[in-house]
């Protein structure tokens, strides 16, 4: 059974960008920010997901091939936002932070891959590290 959704604030997970010698600053646009994030097990296959709102709704998702030992992600087919994170339980043994720090490295790497979605890549980032420990532990 899924948790309930906990709001997130665009406050807390934009990251905003400055290039000051170009006089240029941006801050992410609000549809590439998670408005709320929750997690749901899936005992019978051992998993658990965190899942991510957005401000226009859901979108068919894909999963990714690679994105780390234990985790895969579901990006958006247009907008390659995270929508759902799968972790593998049996690969971390209830360690919550093992998890958080596996979750970045692989949002790291996708970054790194497609640095079109960087603004979704970093704010899924953050609200994995803020609330990450409390979803998962339990």
């Amino acid at each position: 059974m899924p948790e309930d959704w906990i709001t997130l604030s665009p406050d807390d997970l934009a990251t905003a960008h400055a290039d000051p010698a170009r006089g240029i600053f941006y801050s992410p646009s609000p549809y590439n920010l998670p408005t709320a994030i929750r997690v749901s097990a899936m005992p019978s296959e051992g998993k658990r997901v965190i899942e991510f709102q957005y401000l226009d709704g859901n979108e068919p998702a894909v999963l990714e091939p690679y994105s780390g030992r234990g985790i895969c992600m579901a990006l958006g087919k247009r907008t390659q936002r995270v929508f759902r994170v799968f972790v593998d339980e049996r690969v971390f043994r209830d360690d919550p932070q093992q998890v958080i720090t596996s979750i970045t490295n692989a949002l790291l790497n996708l970054r790194a891959i497609n640095p079109r979605t960087r603004d979704n890549l970093d704010a899924t980032s953050n609200a994995v590290s803020r609330l990450g420990e409390r979803l998962l532990s339990g």
